[in-house]
């Protein structure tokens, strides 16, 4: 008897079917956040990690990380696996939000992961910095959405 089978990987609440996997070359792999935060760095730098895709939503034919961005820098492989972040790609809010966050990060210079190699930051300022002006922008969305209702 034949078994077939999808090998999965478990991300958090997500399951990736890993026919949906596929790789980007790190250099060409753009970012949604100009940042690093200390803390998460220093823990995933510290401690072995498993690699695991990271989710992407492509804008004309390039790929940008929804998620993910310390562990794509920390990464010495060339390329990055990569699965399509549908979660983001079917909310209007949620692909709004993350377009303005690319522009965002490539007004500060950082086109790839690699950029983001002098722009590590405390977790304090990465919560004022970023956290907040995404955390502003999503209920600045939301408005306008409950307005055009």
């Amino acid at each position: 008897m034949v078994f077939s089978y999808i090998m999965i990987v478990m991300k958090e609440e997500h399951v990736i079917d890993r026919n949906k996997v596929f790789k980007v070359a790190k250099e060409d792999l753009g970012c949604s956040q100009p940042f690093l935060n200390i803390g998460k760095y220093e823990i995933v730098s510290s401690s072995p990690q498993e690699e695991f895709p990271l989710p992407v939503i492509e804008i004309n034919g390039h790929y940008f990380l929804t998620d993910g961005h310390t562990r794509a820098y920390i990464s010495e492989n060339n390329e990055i696996e990569v699965y399509l972040d549908e979660d983001i790609s079917e909310s209007k809010i949620q692909s709004q939000a993350y377009q303005a966050f690319i522009k965002w990060t490539q007004a500060e210079g950082v086109n790839s992961v690699d950029d983001l190699a002098d722009r590590i930051i405390s977790e304090k300022q990465f919560k004022e910095i970023w956290i907040k002006r995404c955390e502003g922008h999503y209920t600045e969305i939301a408005k306008e959405e409950e307005n055009e209702e």
